[in-house]
């Protein structure tokens, strides 16, 4: 009998071992590097390789990460079983429809914004011939992976093709009420506590749309890190507007510089919610583990799991966040709008230091403005008042609204907005204990204003001769020059303004600045050596940022390419970047690229130029203009 039970004990054990093994079987990938559970998984270490270095700059919480995010929602949150009930089309779930129909879906009012993101990953579809349900699932994975705190999300392979456009009105808004929200996501099959626990994408999530003024704003003041602090500052007391007031979708913020959705304050407040909401307050674990389980629900919406293999071990481990939960400085426990009725909110220390300021993530002058604007803007030192009367409202500002909710937005509650991009690059000495971006001093001028008279009349004089000879050889054809980006006939030359006429074709011709331009300057010593680098120009209007940028660039073997960020976006700078690449591999040669007003970029965009830079691509002279704060 005791033999008998030794037996069995030892065949169980043998059993559970040879289990055991066939789990913990691994293939060797054909690129005799990776391992996976099944050898369809190996077929996504390329793309992993592909979309981290060239999508997510390197592997970064960017702007495209938050966005890939962002768009696994838009895409599978499309689906309702009670249309299909109705003998309608109720839409495919995470199919990739988002992609493939994307011309139809992204006309959809609940869509805007996403169509950048939908152009770039569809180049990655066609290229790694990956389904397009697969990709913006696998995406969204990989993104979130790159954000410290997040954790590591389920990605299941083998979706099939979409075969319809998904119906328009399934994705939530920011201004629908939450008896709304709330039955949107039943009728898809989530709770209320799961749509609680999506919302934790809100913690690296800013606003795109929702204000013009301050494109890129984050929900949160720790807009790069996976954590609870959105939990928190959802539930301060409102108190401001951090651009514009009345935007429909947004209700009043606590802090300066942090846009909060009316569906975010709404849920948090509610009484089928609050509590839910309060839970995750100060509670890593809790967060990641109810966001990973709402996550892999809804990366399979209306897929058959029965036909997916599980390749979750390509997602990269995210990286871990060991920091707690507090109250923005300037704030107490009183500003605490409590609404979770079975449960203390959970007691938090302030942060030290003046009142918190989130650092803008979108222009300097926390002003998104027309082209035709930035001029007076800039000469009236960021003042409202000089183009209050020039700004066109967007859609969806209410002129003489004065509720705190608003009634209509184009984003949804859910990822709303495309992230704030990458980490931020300010270092600790450009900010105060707060948070808040320290005043720099202006540059001042060496030369006196009558040297600088006597000098540009001695250039308009010697211009004025060479356009006469040049005129009198050439007839009455049209005498060109190349300025920067932009070629001057005669005719625009003489309609320019005075300073583009007198503005200096060398650098004798420079005037100012000598510790810069002086014989023994570094800046002199560093261009003639052939090292300068990638440089930072700023300064006040006028005090020859651009023009010294310009003609540093005419004495390098480098290729020359010039943008303004006034009118160049993400895309200009990308394609700059691929002809840089394959310019370098060619000829060896190195590319310049000169972007002035680079401080119209917001965060996220400037964090465009890391891997370029650091992989020695391009170099980069940027202009940025003197303002109230100064960032890059």
């Amino acid at each position: 009998m005791v033999f008998s039970t030794v037996r069995a004990v030892y065949c169980a054990v043998l059993i559970l071992q040879v289990v055991q093994a066939a789990i913990a079987l691994q293939f060797l990938c054909p690129d005799g590097v990776h391992t996976a559970s099944y050898l369809s998984c190996c077929n996504l270490y390329p793309v992993l390789e592909d979309i981290q270095t060239n999508l997510f700059g390197g592997g970064q919480c960017d702007e495209a990460a938050h966005e890939s995010l962002r768009l696994t929602f838009h895409d599978a949150i499309a689906f309702s079983p009670s249309l299909t009930r109705q003998g309608k089309w109720g839409g495919g779930g995470a199919d990739g429809s988002v992609l493939v129909f994307d011309a139809i879906e992204t006309a959809y009012d609940a869509n805007d914004g996403i169509a950048d993101i939908v152009k770039e990953q569809k180049t990655y579809v066609a290229k790694h011939n990956i389904s397009p349900g697969d990709f913006v699932q696998f995406a969204g994975a990989v993104g979130v992976s790159n954000c410290p705190g997040a954790p590591r999300l389920q990605f299941l392979l083998g979706r099939p093709p979409p075969i319809l456009p998904a119906p328009d009105g399934l994705v939530p808004e920011p201004f629908d009420n939450v008896t709304s929200i709330l039955n949107r996501f039943a009728d898809a099959g989530f709770s209320s506590e799961e749509v609680i626990a999506l919302l934790a994408s809100h913690s690296v999530a800013s606003s795109n749309d929702i204000d013009p003024t301050i494109a890129g704003a984050p929900f949160d003041s720790t807009p790069y890190t996976f954590d609870s602090q959105v939990f928190v500052e959802v539930q301060l007391q409102g108190i401001l507007w951090p651009g514009t007031a009345n935007n429909e979708g947004e209700v009043l913020s606590p802090l300066e510089g942090e846009v909060r959705l009316q569906s975010d304050h709404d849920l948090a407040r509610d009484p089928r919610t609050a509590c839910s909401w309060q839970s995750f307050v100060n509670n890593q674990t809790k967060m990641q583990t109810e966001f990973a389980a709402a996550m892999a629900k809804l990366a399979v919406v209306g897929q058959d799991t029965s036909l997916l293999v599980d390749c979750s071990e390509v997602i990269p481990i995210p990286g871990d966040f060991t920091g707690s939960a507090y109250l923005p400085a300037g704030k107490t426990m009183d500003d605490i709008e409590q609404a979770c009725d079975t449960s203390p909110f959970p007691s938090l220390i302030a942060d030290t230091g003046p009142a918190t300021s989130v650092p803008p993530s979108g222009p300097i002058c926390h002003r998104d403005l027309p082209e035709r604007c930035i001029n007076d803007h800039l000469d009236n030192n960021c003042s409202d008042a000089s183009t209050s009367s020039l700004v066109t409202p967007k859609r969806g500002l209410k002129a003489g609204a004065s509720s705190q909710r608003i009634g209509n937005s184009s984003l949804a509650p859910i990822f709303a907005a495309g992230k704030p991009k990458a980490s931020p690059s300010l270092t600790q000495s450009h900010l105060s204990s707060s948070g808040k971006l320290k005043a720099s001093p202006s540059l001042t001028h060496s030369h006196s204003h009558s040297d600088i008279q006597a000098n540009a009349e001695r250039t308009t004089q010697k211009r004025r001769q060479e356009h006469n000879s040049s005129s009198s050889q050439a007839g009455p054809s049209k005498k060109s020059r190349t300025s920067g980006h932009v070629t001057m006939t005669a005719s625009m030359s003489s309609a320019a303004p005075l300073a583009e006429r007198l503005r200096p074709r060398s650098l004798e011709e420079f005037i100012g600045q000598p510790h810069l331009t002086g014989p023994d300057s570094l800046l002199m010593n560093l261009m003639k050596s052939g090292l300068t680098g990638s440089m930072i120009f700023w300064g006040p209007p006028g005090c020859g940022k651009t023009t010294l940028a310009r003609l540093l660039a005419k004495h390098t073997d480098a290729v020359f390419k010039e943008l303004s960020a006034t009118d160049s976006g993400i895309s200009d700078v990308r394609a700059v970047a691929d002809e840089a690449k394959g310019l370098l591999k060619l000829t060896g040669r190195r590319t310049v690229l000169f972007l002035d007003e680079v401080h119209r970029f917001n965060k996220g965009q400037q964090d465009i130029f890391l891997p370029f830079v650091e992989q020695g691509i391009i170099q980069v002279n940027r202009v940025l203009s003197l303002c109230h704060y100064v960032f890059d």
